[in-house]
């Protein structure tokens, strides 16, 4: 669970950051709660889609937090998950850098334009 809350922490940055940008803040959280757990392997693995689908599912984190914790219960050792999991810190790492440069851009642009009443 430590692992899927700092690996998601990143994404979450960077879905705030989308939200920072647009008129209503909560579509890109709404949009995310619903497909990341049809894209991620929650609902089926990943191996079972489409190539572009399972390569969109590469990049999230969430992804490598499923896929650890389906090789912890088949195998029953932490050590076969022990690669997903870090793979999904550095990826959510990843998502977190880009997320505040999102919400960086975002903030400028909300200052230069004068745009603050679409921040609620």
């Amino acid at each position: 669970m430590a692992t899927a809350v700092v690996a998601s922490a990143g994404l979450g940055v960077f879905i705030g950051g989308l939200g920072l940008g647009m008129r209503d803040p909560l579509v890109a959280s709404n949009v995310a709660g619903y497909a990341l757990p049809l894209v991620c392997g929650v609902i089926a693995p990943v191996t079972l889609f489409p190539a572009p689908l399972e390569a969109l599912a590469g990049v999230l984190p969430l992804t490598h937090v499923t896929t650890a914790a389906r090789s912890f219960i088949e195998s029953g050792s932490l050590a076969a998950a022990g690669s997903e999991m870090l793979t999904a810190i550095v990826v959510g790492a990843a998502w977190g850098l880009v997320g505040v440069v999102t919400w960086k851009w975002h903030e400028r642009r909300i200052v230069r334009e004068g745009a603050s009443e679409q921040v609620l």
